[in-house]
């Protein structure tokens, strides 16, 4: 991965131990594509090795603060209820986007749908405001307008400034998000999230094994990615603000280095997607050869 310029901080494997990242399902709900980031089974539980964890976790949190740096949109998705307030924390810190309350389908295939949720969104509220259009509305009228309000702020208000489809997601819980994965998926999207011993992280580009339901262990390393893209967006910003010809060689260099890094990706991407596409062979339809040229084989006649 490419070095970071700004530096942020990556909790220690104590942390981790502590916030109880290394406690897995039940051995009987474990998906075995999972074992290789599994320590041992104890309890019949499974247990996960931190050293393992943590370094994916500081590899994803590389690649999140190299998109970051370049001024890419992120978006944290998760949520189930232990996580939902944290990801609207972290996410509002950092200044990315998230989806704490429903994942509204068709948000990455069909983003044009979306954005007229988010429009519709925006224009209430402008009208619901003192001096607003809605203002000489009746009290029913303007009642159904703020419920029409509060439900849209429910699906769209942590991305109401999306204008584009996200360059990253990062969530928690890949089984309960899985509509989020799989439009992401279809349309090239990373995704970095916590995987854990019951889902499968191989369809993942940035799997993060480790707990996805205690809330100490979701604080801790949606804290951590939080950290990543917070930085980045500074070194963006700093950046920016920098006259065009005193920008550093060295960030130059670095996000040269990220774009070929990304580009690199994508072309694995085409090619595991070739890959795939050969290995479903369509078998040859099976035809009855009649014993005579010409002569059509039917069903044998009973005998009398």
């Amino acid at each position: 991965m490419v070095k970071s310029l700004d530096s942020y901080n990556l909790p220690t494997l104590e942390d981790l131990l502590e916030a109880g990242v290394h406690f897995g399902h039940q051995t009987r709900r474990w998906h075995p594509k999972v074992a290789p980031f599994l320590y041992k089974e104890q309890n019949k539980i499974h247990i996960f090795d931190l050293l393992k964890t943590h370094e994916k976790l500081r590899q994803a949190c590389d690649f999140l603060f190299n998109l970051a740096s370049l001024g890419k949109t992120v978006c944290f998705v998760g949520t189930k209820k232990q996580a939902a307030d944290i990801i609207r924390k972290e996410a509002t810190r950092a200044g990315a986007l998230f989806v704490s309350e429903r994942w509204t389908g068709g948000m990455i295939t069909n983003f044009d749908h979306v954005r007229n949720k988010m429009l519709r969104l925006k224009n209430i509220e402008q009208g619901l405001a003192p001096g607003g259009m809605f203002e000489k509305y009746t009290k029913k009228e303007r009642l159904d307008l703020e419920r029409d309000a509060q439900k849209l702020e429910q699906e769209v208000g942590g991305v109401r400034n999306m204008d584009r489809v996200p360059d990253a997601l990062f969530v928690v819980d890949t089984k309960k998000e899985f509509t989020a994965v799989l439009e992401a998926r279809k349309r090239g999207v990373p995704v970095v999230a916590l995987v854990d011993s019951n889902c499968d992280p191989t369809k993942i580009d940035h799997p993060i094994p480790g707990n996805d339901d205690a809330t100490q262990s979701l604080a801790v390393i949606t804290k951590a990615v939080a950290d990543a893209v917070e930085a980045g967006y500074k070194a963006w910003a700093n950046e920016k603000a920098k006259p065009e010809g005193v920008k550093s060689v060295e960030h130059k260099a670095v996000k040269k280095e990220i774009r070929e890094e990304i580009a690199k990706e994508d072309e694995v991407k085409k090619v595991n997607k070739k890959v795939e596409k050969a290995k479903i062979i369509k078998k040859p339809k099976t035809t009855i050869k009649s014993a005579r040229p010409g002569k059509k084989v039917g069903r044998p006649k009973k005998a009398k």
